[in-house]
């Protein structure tokens, strides 16, 4: 009985160093797609139907000109110009509608934090903080279609 409960505490220490092993081998890989994800040289989005922010990147953040802790659960629409809302708006029906993958180009409006206040507050928008600028976006809904994924480069 001693016998068998040494071999026994041998082999769960064998899957123990196995499991500690692939947990490392994990982190660093997670530590490796992150590092990918954030600082790639393109936006990644992960957005709602209703274009509200799940996840954004560093670089997405950036190019939006808000810090990506303000943007989550934000509306990935209003950073588009009034005049090309109704393209990105198509482009969110194709992805989620049609479970198609689509593409546009439109005019994003960089509106910096304080900015931001400033609208949801009520007030004029200060021109010089107000920069239209076009933005191409290639988009394709999750697996489960609950989720559209966007691409963006300016």
């Amino acid at each position: 009985m001693i016998h068998e409960m040494a071999i026994q505490k041998l082999e769960l220490e064998m899957q123990n160093e196995e499991l500690l092993q692939a947990r490392e081998e994990l982190k660093e890989g997670l530590e490796r797609f992150t590092r990918l994800y954030d600082f790639s040289p393109a936006g990644y989005v992960t957005l709602a139907y209703d274009s509200t922010i799940i996840e954004i990147n560093l670089t997405g953040a950036k190019i939006l000109g808000v810090e990506r802790s303000l943007l989550a659960g934000d509306r990935f629409g209003r950073f588009i110009t009034q005049n090309d809302l109704t393209i990105f708006n198509a482009l969110l029906d194709r992805v989620f509608k049609l479970k198609k993958p689509g593409s546009c180009e439109v005019a994003l409006m960089n509106c910096n934090a304080s900015q931001r206040e400033k609208e949801v507050d009520g007030a004029i928008p200060d021109q010089d903080s107000v920069k239209p600028r076009s933005l191409r976006i290639k988009a394709v809904a999750s697996e489960d279609g609950q989720e559209c994924l966007m691409v963006f480069l300016h």
